[in-house]
């Protein structure tokens, strides 16, 4: 169930941004993301810091576009955001407190076994891969046709980030003496 909640406010923009435009899309995204938080509270009993900075984000960029009737601020929320997570990752992992490492160790303990090098090779391909979204973000929000710059947003960035997850599993499967996740 926890998969369909995670994806549901990209899900409703979309469908939304089909049926209407940018700002019924907009708003369904706020008011969806919104009820995720609360979701996620009352299932979880609590919400992550990452989770929190980004819905305020959303918040932000959100509200800005939706009360100055600008479509140029929800279409720079992903490219600031995943360049600012990009540049947290590179950061973290450069000062010895791997990001990646620590959100990792915590879904699964076994991952405490990696070493050093290999969290700094996977923090590199993370913020490698956030950093690419923000570019390509940035170029289809305005460089394209903004119902292009949809399509990629709900597609183009999910793929990717699908992409780095595998790439992760791959690396870290190989690390690891018991298989990841049991």
């Amino acid at each position: 169930m926890m998969p369909l909640i995670e994806f549901a406010p990209l899900v409703v923009f979309f469908g939304l941004y089909q049926l209407a435009d940018i700002y019924v899309a907009t708003t369904g995204l706020l008011i969806t993301s919104t009820a995720q938080l609360f979701f996620i509270r009352w299932r979880t009993g609590t919400v992550s810091r990452f989770r929190m900075v980004g819905y305020i984000v959303l918040v932000c960029f959100s509200g800005l576009t939706l009360v100055l009737h600008d479509p140029t601020f929800i279409k720079w929320k992903p490219t600031i955001f995943l360049g600012l997570l990009a540049l947290l990752i590179l950061i973290t992992d450069r000062m010895g407190k791997p990001l990646i490492a620590r959100l990792f160790v915590a879904f699964d303990s076994d991952l405490n076994q990696i070493d050093a090098l290999v969290w700094r090779k996977v923090s590199t391909l993370w913020s490698l891969s956030y950093f690419l979204q923000a570019l390509g973000n940035y170029w289809f929000a305005f460089y394209m046709p903004e119902s292009v710059w949809v399509n990629f947003k709900v597609w183009g960035l999910t793929l990717m980030s699908f992409v780095t997850i595998i790439a992760t599993a791959v690396v870290l499967r190989h690390q690891c003496d018991s298989p990841i996740g049991e």
